[in-house]
Parts: structure tokens; sequence; C-alpha cells
């Protein structure tokens, strides 16, 4: 359908992230994400890996795509040429 665009984030660096917000707005639930999460399987010759994507600020259309209660497709994850697409 679309490309799935966003920052990338080591699950450190997410976290991280979500910790700085929690910690300016200490009285209110953490604002929604849009956020997927990729994961390199342990088979893979690089090893097991995981990194955030965050489609809230540079995305497109297929951010929104994996947000919805009554999903009518799904996110697809691929390898191509090493890198990991959606």
């Amino acid at each position: 359908v679309a490309d799935y665009l966003g920052e990338l984030y080591p699950p450190w660096r997410w976290f991280e992230k979500q910790d700085v917000v929690k910690k300016h707005n200490p009285n209110q639930e953490l604002p929604d994400f849009y956020n997927i999460c990729l994961e390199r399987p342990k088979e893979d010759a690089l090893g097991y890996d995981v990194v955030f994507v965050e489609a809230a600020r540079r995305s497109s259309f297929a951010s929104r795509l994996s947000h919805s209660c009554d999903p009518n497709c799904s996110n697809i994850i691929m390898s191509a040429g090493g890198k990991l697409t959606i």
C-alpha cells in the first residue's frame, strides 16, 4: 500500500525519550506515539536486534495503518539489501 516512514530509535533511546516526556508532564499520560517495533530474528547473520520506528513527525500515510481498531490491512516487514523495510 505505502512505505512506512519515521525516525529510528534503539530501545534504550526510545525509552529514554518516553522518560523525558514523563518527567516534563508528570501528571499526564504519555501522548500517542505512532510507532512500530521491528525485530530482527535471532537466526539472522547479524543476530537479534530491535529498533523502534517513530512516525509522529516524519511519516507517511502508512504510519496510520497500524493504528486501527478494525484494521483491513497488515504490515509486512521484509529485508531488502540488508535493511529492514515495512
